[in-house]
C-alpha cells in the first residue's frame, strides 16, 4: 500500500466537491503507509484524517472492518469507499457521481473505473457510493 496511498489520498483531497472529508484508514500496515498518512494534510478545505487500526475487534475482518471504522467516524450524508491503489482522474468525479445519484433518484452507485498506471496501462477498479443506512436494491 506504501507505493500508492498518497497519490490515492491526494488526488481525493483534490476533488472539488463541497464540504468533503476524506478518511483513510491504515488497516494494520507493516510498511511506511502510517507514516505516509502522518505526512498529508488537509488541502483545498478538504477535512482529512487518518485512522490507524492496530487490532480487529471481535468478530471482525480487514477491510470490512476497515470500512467500519470510517463509517463510524464519518459525518457527511453520502460515503464513497475506495481502496488506496485506485487514484481519482479527474477533480470532478465525486461531485459527478453524487449529482447523478441525485437526479436519478437513487441511494446506492457502484461505479466501474478504467484506470491507467504508472506506464500508461488500463487498470480495472470498482467504487461503491452509497447513504448511510440505505441498502442496495
Amino acid at each position: 500500500e506504501q507505493d500508492n496511498i498518497e497519490t490515492c489520498v491526494t488526488s481525493l483531497l483534490s476533488q472539488d466537491y463541497p464540504n468533503l472529508e476524506v478518511i483513510a484508514i491504515n488497516d494494520r500496515s507493516r510498511d511506511r503507509t502510517p507514516d505516509i498518512l502522518r505526512g498529508i494534510t488537509s488541502q483545498n478545505g478538504v477535512a482529512f484524517k487518518a485512522l490507524h487500526v492496530s487490532q480487529l475487534r471481535e468478530g471482525w475482518f480487514g477491510k470490512n472492518n476497515a470500512m467500519r471504522e470510517g463509517v463510524e467516524h464519518a459525518t457527511g450524508e453520502w460515503l464513497c469507499f475506495t481502496d488506496a491503489d485506485c487514484r481519482q482522474i479527474s477533480n470532478r468525479t465525486i461531485s459527478m457521481a453524487v449529482r447523478y445519484a441525485l437526479e436519478h433518484h437513487i441511494d446506492f452507485l457502484e461505479t466501474q473505473l478504467d484506470l491507467v498506471d504508472k506506464l500508461g496501462l488500463q487498470l480495472y477498479s470498482q467504487g461503491h457510493m452509497g447513504k448511510p443506512g440505505k441498502a442496495e436494491d
